[in-house]
């Protein structure tokens, strides 16, 4: 029968903390990119909204004049 091996429970604690923030910057780099493309989406989609309006806006003005 093998002798009981030693628990040091401070390498214990560093093992499992380091487990868990590895876990969470794993989620966060997963959240950030999966939300930079939407972000950068939303701002194209709203830039041409933008200026399709403005055009319309000058060609109504245009056409009324």
């Amino acid at each position: 029968m093998p002798p009981p091996q030693k628990v040091d429970a401070q390498a214990n604690f560093v093992k499992e903390l380091r487990a868990r923030i590895d876990d969470y910057y794993t989620i966060v780099v997963r959240n950030v990119r999966d939300t930079i493309p939407k972000q950068i989406g939303y701002f194209l989609v709203r830039k041409s909204m933008d200026k399709l309006h403005q055009d319309l806006y000058m060609r109504i003005q245009q056409s009324s004049i």
